[in-house]
């Protein structure tokens, strides 16, 4: 099996035969020159060491040396192994990441959100092959990133998530699921999940209908909840130096607390599982455990071949020509005309 893998190169040889041409007329031209200057037979005589076949000879090095650069260009390949199936197992995941002021709360070191990102990270690493996108949310929602594979891209991505992002606060858990389920509209995989990062806290309307239209998408929602039983404050930071805490109307100390109900009563209603993030390792290895339950999607199968290139085979020997064309001279070397007088002194005795 071959393959050329650049086969417009081959226009390259119309140059080679412009080159023939413009060579002939050459040839012509110097012929005809010759003839005016004096008879073929005296023609030795009068140019002294001229070598008419070097000046050929030097040309076909030449033109040889080109056209040999040319099939390099051109690029022949030969397949060296046989054909292989190469089947890549998907599942898309989007991770709907709460942004929220009560996600600074400190009750889980080292606070909410930073534990959030972590978990996020971790499991972006132990998803192998898994297709993740983001959606943050507060008062509001957004697509962070749209489902890739690059894990560089995504990690990247999670580390930039801040509370700031979003004007709007509180906690639309209902508009974040819904921001997901259209961006797995836009893909054709079967296999799709949610993974909610949220203490759980929700200001918005219910998100339950979301969750029961994502069940009904086959999609299921995992949840991972950030915060403890006691709850903390928010703490209010001026370039990372902690200058108070949130407090609300009446100037008391706003405690946030984790509602762990709703979060578990979310992934129920899709068939997940609502785990402890601040156990990040348990946690983690619970909702990779569970992803990988899903009838995984098989991915359009890729037919290859691996191939070895010959161009070396060209490019070589078309140096080594246009070496040899470059240290060839045109006039006839001394032993060349000795050989040529010793011919002629034996013919006449």
């Amino acid at each position: 099996m071959y393959r050329i893998e650049n086969p417009a190169a081959f226009y390259l040889f119309v140059f080679v035969a412009i080159l023939l041409f413009v060579y002939f007329l050459y040839r012509l031209w110097y012929k005809k020159s010759l003839g005016l200057l004096a008879d073929s037979h005296l023609i030795d005589f009068i140019a002294v060491g001229r070598s008419n076949m070097k000046n050929k000879l030097k040309f076909i090095l030449a033109l040889t040396g080109i056209v040999l650069i040319i099939i390099a260009i051109v690029n022949i390949q030969v397949g060296s192994k046989v054909e292989k199936k190469a089947q890549a197992e998907t599942i898309d995941v989007m991770l709907a990441f709460d942004i929220s002021h009560s996600m600074l709360a400190e009750d889980i070191k080292p606070g909410r959100l930073q534990r959030a990102r972590m978990f996020a990270t971790l499991l972006t690493d132990k998803l192998k092959g898994a297709k993740i996108g983001i959606v943050v949310f507060a008062g509001d929602a957004f697509v962070h990133m749209p489902l890739t594979i690059d894990k560089g891209a995504i990690r990247m991505f999670i580390n930039s998530i801040t509370t700031d992002m979003l004007s709007a606060q509180g906690t639309a858990i209902g508009r974040a699921v819904q921001l997901s389920i259209e961006a797995f509209e836009r893909t054709d995989a079967k296999n799709k999940a949610i993974v909610l990062i949220s203490d759980g806290e929700n200001f918005e309307s219910d998100p339950i209908p979301f969750a029961k239209l994502a069940s009904k998408e086959n999609i299921v929602i995992h949840t991972a909840i950030f915060g403890t039983d006691q709850g903390g404050p928010i703490p209010i930071k001026v370039n990372d130096k902690l200058t108070g805490f949130k407090q609300d109307k009446e100037g008391n100390t706003v405690i946030t607390k984790p509602d762990k109900v709703l979060l578990h009563q979310i992934a129920a209603t899709t068939g997940g599982i609502a785990v402890d993030g601040g156990l990040l390792n348990e946690s983690v290895s619970e909702v990779v455990a569970e992803l990988k339950k899903l009838d995984r999607e098989v991915s359009d199968t890729i037919i290859f071949s691996d191939y070895s290139s010959l161009y070396m085979f060209f490019v070589i020997p078309a140096l080594l020509l246009l070496l040899l064309d470059f240290l060839t001279l045109e006039r006839k070397m001394k032993w060349q005309e000795k050989l040529k007088d010793l011919v002629r002194f034996n013919i006449k005795g």
